[in-house]
C-alpha cells in the first residue's frame, strides 16, 4: 500500500503546501539566525574595541559624546551595545573601571587618595570618594585598611 493510497487529492495538495510553507519558514529562519548571528559577532567587536578605549583613557573624563565620536559610532548606538554586552550604560562601565583601577593603585600604596583621584581624572577627592563607595560599599580609606590588615 502506498502512503496516499486513499486520500483525496484535495488533502494531498493541503499536505503538499503546508510541508513547503514550513521549510520555507525553517529556510528564512535559518538565514535570520545567521544575520544576528553575524551581526552579534560585529557588535561584540566593536565592543571589545569601545572598552579597550575606556581603558586606555581611563586617564581621563570623558562624555558619552567623546566616547561615541571615538568610537565612530552613535551615542544611541554606543548606549544599546553596552546595555546588550555589559548590562548597564557606558558611563557606569567607565566609572567601574575606574574603580578597579583605584583598587589596584591603593594596593599598590605609591600614592595617596588625591593623586589617584587626579591619576583617574576625576575632578575632586570628595567625586572619586562617593563614586568609590557608590561601586565598592565602601569608603577608599576603609578598603585600604581593609587590605593591610
Amino acid at each position: 500500500a502506498k502512503l496516499c493510497d486513499g486520500v483525496d487529492e484535495y488533502t494531498l495538495q493541503r499536505i503538499k503546501l503546508s510541508l513547503e510553507a514550513f521549510l520555507t519558514d525553517l529556510l528564512a529562519f535559518r538565514q535570520e539566525s545567521e544575520f544576528h548571528s553575524s551581526k552579534n559577532e560585529k557588535w561584540n567587536e566593536e565592543y571589545a574595541l569601545a572598552l579597550d578605549f575606556l581603558k586606555q583613557n581611563i586617564d581621563k573624563s570623558l562624555t558619552l559624546e567623546d566616547m561615541a565620536r571615538e568610537c565612530k559610532m552613535s551615542v544611541s548606538k554606543l548606549k544599546l551595545m553596552f546595555r546588550w554586552n555589559y548590562g548597564g550604560g557606558p558611563l557606569s562601565c567607565f566609572l567601574e573601571l575606574k574603580i578597579d583601577e583605584a583598587k589596584k593603585l591603593i594596593q599598590n600604596g605609591n600614592m595617596n587618595f588625591s593623586e589617584i583621584a587626579s591619576a583617574l581624572g576625576f575632578n575632586s577627592l570628595h567625586y572619586f570618594s562617593r563614586a568609590f563607595k557608590k561601586i565598592t560599599g565602601i569608603s577608599p580609606s576603609v578598603y585600604k585598611n581593609s587590605i593591610i590588615k
